[in-house]
This record gives structure tokens, sequence and C-alpha cells, in this order.
């Protein structure tokens, strides 16, 4: 996987608008469908909103560290990196639809658009990775 993508923003609900924005950006430069285009952005801002939720408990200057990987063949690889509170990997699960209340869905969402979706923890924080397979001609 080659780096296409690096964006490093400050933790607050505003800025996600640009995680998304350059999200799209970049997504259009492979031709995928509107629906993978539209479903996509919103695993990425998912994520970003879960980072700043339970990671940095809430709004603050902590730094959110955004990239996109591809090997210009068949996938596409988000990656998220924090340095907030250590989050315990074993309760992040997607819930049953039926069984959801006012939270949960975020993970849920994530883990229903992306092809695979990988935590682990790093030196400070928390390490998301999520890769979407897509068919794409690029010699078109």
């Amino acid at each position: 996987m080659k780096l296409i993508f690096k964006l490093c923003i400050p933790g607050y609900y505003e800025y996600i608008q640009i995680i998304k924005n350059s999200t799209e950006k970049v997504l259009e430069t492979f031709k995928i469908n509107e629906e993978e285009l539209y479903t996509t952005k919103l695993a990425v801002a998912e994520a970003a909103i879960n980072i700043i939720k339970h990671s940095y408990k809430g709004e603050g200057d902590n730094l959110i560290e955004y990239s996109i990987y591809s090997n210009y063949k068949d996938e596409i690889r988000f990656i998220f990196e924090d340095n907030g509170d250590k989050i315990d990997l074993k309760n992040i699960k997607s819930r049953d639809l039926d069984k959801l209340d006012d939270h949960g869905l975020g993970v849920y969402l994530i883990k229903s658009i992306m092809d695979k979706v990988e935590y682990k923890h790093v030196e400070k924080g928390t390490k998301l990775s999520m890769t979407k397979k897509i068919g794409v001609d690029f010699d078109a």
C-alpha cells in the first residue's frame, strides 16, 4: 500500500467536515460509484466522531491523524491514529440493530461499510485501520 493522503486535525467536531471533504476528493480519483462514495465518507466520519467522543472524552486540542493508502488495484485503506486514552479493545463491537439504544450505531456502520476493520493500541493511543475493496479500472 502506498500513502496517497495524510491530514492532522484537532479533535473538534467541526473539523470532521474537512476529513469528509478530503476523503471525497481522494475517492473521486478512483471513480467509485456514488453509493460507495457516500457510505465510505459516512464510515470515516463515524470513526472520527468516535475518537473525539470515546478516546478524547469530548472535544479538545488533541490531534487526530488521518491517512489514506491504496494498492491502486482493488483496495483503499483509511487509518486513524489518536493520542487519547487507550480504549478497551474488547469493548469495541457492533450491536444488533434491534438492540441499539442511544449509542452503538457508529461501530455497526463502520463494520457494515468497510471490508476489514482493525483496532490496535499504539504508543500513545489507538490506531484504527479500515479497508475498503473497490472495483476500479485504473487503466481506463
